[in-house]
């Protein structure tokens, strides 16, 4: 009973250590995008959790290639 506990114990836990043995790689860029900005804000500061902010409630329908960092 004894071996039979230890072998389901190496079995269960065997994936655990293999992802554990994988190494991450984090990499960081620059690349171009098409990008729709905001359009123009509601010009009325409306009461509320951003006032006095505008409020952009909208995008933009011409695009524009803009560069982003990638990670």
């Amino acid at each position: 009973m004894k071996k039979l506990i230890i072998a389901i114990a190496a079995i269960l836990s065997f994936p655990f250590v293999h992802a554990q043995q994988n190494q991450s790689v984090v990499r960081e860029y620059k690349k171009e995008f098409k990008t729709y900005g905001f359009s123009d804000p509601d010009p009325i500061a409306r009461m509320g959790n951003i006032y006095p902010y505008y409020r952009f409630d909208g995008y933009t329908d011409k695009p524009s290639v803009k560069e982003w960092k990638v990670v």
